[in-house]
């Protein structure tokens, strides 16, 4: 929608307005930068690297077929972690991929009950390396994490929760996206707590607790340039995801 003339007093009062109605609802995050490098430890937290499991622990599978590994956490990595991490000091992500033998790993299997698997550990005590049944065409990453304070609620999450009149007027100027990329963070890849963020379809923000982005250093990807999201209710773990 094209700008309407209007002069700077009220344009600072819009931007005001509408920054007024996300500051209520800022969340921090932990943000997932991928290294293309060795893991200094097996239990450090990685991407499609080396996962590690008890003396007696077996590699998930769905029927015979193993499934991939994909994200593991050392939660005390994290700069912050919300609050359905707690008592958790290790977390993981299997889910099933088709892996071509050129390309991007892609699109989990909705149609199976166990299309993923998630696994936690109250200690690392006594964790260590777990062979990978499968040849996988991940490329090994190790996450470095960094903090942000300005998570924010992005369509269709803000529904309800910030005033749609002064959403509307804000959006109405032409710069609006520059602007809340330059004071908020909405960030579309790997990340632990702040707002999920969709696609096209709406990821719902009850229960999240982690952001799994398509990841192109690490050869991975959710149909096309997709997302997923990890959510935990009731400690009941569960997985959606959408794609362009």
């Amino acid at each position: 929608m094209k700008e309407r003339k209007i002069n700077k007093s009220t344009r600072d009062q819009i931007v005001a307005d509408h920054f007024a109605e996300l500051n209520r609802h800022l969340l921090p995050a932990s943000i997932a930068t991928l290294k293309r490098s060795k893991q200094v430890t097996p239990t450090e937290s990685c991407f499609g690297g080396v996962f590690v499991g008890r003396k007696d622990s077996q590699w998930p599978h769905q029927d015979s077929r193993p499934l991939e590994g994909v994200l593991q956490i050392r939660t005390k990595d994290l700069p912050c972690r919300p609050k359905q991490l707690d008592n958790i000091a290790l977390i993981q992500l299997f889910c099933v991929c088709d892996c071509p033998d050129k390309g991007f790993p892609v699109m989990p299997d909705f149609d199976a009950d166990d299309w993923f698997a998630v696994r936690t550990y109250a200690t690392l005590r006594g964790l260590r390396p777990m062979d990978r049944p499968a040849r996988t065409h991940l490329k090994s990453c190790r996450i470095e994490w960094n903090k942000v304070e300005n998570e924010i609620p992005t369509y269709p999450d803000d529904i309800g929760l910030v005033d749609d009149e002064k959403q509307e007027r804000f959006r109405e100027l032409d710069d609006w996206a520059k602007l809340e990329r330059k004071h908020y963070s909405a960030h579309e890849r790997t990340k632990v707590g702040g707002w999920p963020v969709s696609c096209q379809n709406g990821l719902n923000y009850r229960g999240y607790c982690i952001q799994i982005g398509s990841e192109e250093k690490a050869n991975f990807m959710w149909g096309h340039d997709g997302v997923a999201v990890l959510y935990r209710i009731r400690n009941k773990w569960s997985l959606d995801w959408d794609c362009f």
